[in-house]
């Protein structure tokens, strides 16, 4: 159970850096626009224009090009299509690694020698009401992001929904907003699903993704102020929040074992320290890092 474990603990951090690795760089931006500057500047070149209107085309010097009409109007989209816009809203790939944290760290908070069904059945419930909520969270603070990066997002990541126009501003702010009550509501809610550890997650993790967002905090223009922030939650937060949570929920456990914990927070805080501090070495080496790391963990479990 224990390799089982770690293995979903791993597969959320090498999508984290996969997602970090091949990400596009603001930097790039000058180049394109200099290069559109010179264009603009470049003399435009003098033609003569003929249109068949039989063909739809325009002539120019002895060239058909398409008009510009019926022919290039926006494909028509399926039913599905506000759902995708939605699923890319939500950033998937962090969506994915909060999914897959949340089991794998309440299976270390389950007892030693626990049998098969009885801890399935136990915890199934704990996860899944966790689940939702931190999901939730999840999509309130990646898109509250968007929301405040829309300009920065056209430029360097102009596929997302809101720099794309896929989606409105409106719509983007109703998405968070009903994210954000629906996360707490349910974190409040006097569940016997519901733990203090569950609330204290989610709330912490608001209040850290609001401030790394949002003027005039917007931590995120500081790289080791949004280290910090990404660190405490993914690495700290998130670590002690879950497991606590399944310990008491699911298990009746008022205590932590500390130094099992303590190992667990402390390993994967450094693997979000390196992540924020040093994305531009190969992928191939981070994927080692993770390797050892999580062996590490296994020796000591």
């Amino acid at each position: 159970m224990a390799r089982a474990t770690l293995l979903l603990l791993l597969i959320p951090l090498v999508a984290e850096a996969l997602a970090a690795h091949h990400a596009p760089r603001l930097a790039r931006a000058p180049a394109a626009a200099s290069s559109a500057r010179r264009c603009a500047r470049a003399p435009a070149p003098v033609a003569s224009t003929t249109l068949d209107p039989n063909s739809e085309r325009v002539n120019v010097s002895g060239e058909d090009l398409v008009v510009a009409g019926a022919a290039s109007a926006a494909p028509a989209h399926g039913p599905l299509h506000p759902l995708m816009v939605l699923w890319r809203f939500s950033r998937p790939h962090t969506l994915i690694g909060s999914a897959l944290c949340i089991p794998a760290l309440s299976l270390f908070a389950a007892p030693a020698g626990m049998a098969a069904p009885a801890l399935v059945s136990t915890l199934v419930p704990v996860v899944l009401y966790a689940t939702l909520p931190s999901l939730l969270i999840n999509i309130y603070i990646t898109g509250l992001n968007q929301l405040f990066d829309v300009e920065i997002d056209k430029v360097n990541k102009p596929k997302l929904p809101l720099a794309s126009g896929e989606m409105s501003i409106p719509a983007g702010w109703a998405t968070v907003l009903t994210c954000l009550a629906l996360g707490v509501g349910l974190g409040l809610a006097p569940s016997p699903l519901a733990s203090p550890a569950l609330l204290a997650t989610l709330l912490g993790s608001v209040f850290l993704g609001t401030i790394y967002s949002t003027p005039p905090f917007r931590l995120k223009r500081f790289p080791l102020m949004a280290s910090f922030c990404i660190m405490s939650v993914r690495g700290a937060l998130i670590n002690w929040g879950f497991f606590q949570h399944a310990a008491t929920t699911a298990f009746g456990a008022a205590t932590l074992p500390a130094g099992r914990l303590a190992a667990l927070t402390g390993i994967y805080v450094s693997i979000y320290l390196y992540i924020c501090l040093y994305l531009s070495i190969s992928i191939y080496i981070h994927m080692s890092i993770y390797i050892s790391l999580s062996i590490s963990l296994y020796v000591y479990s």
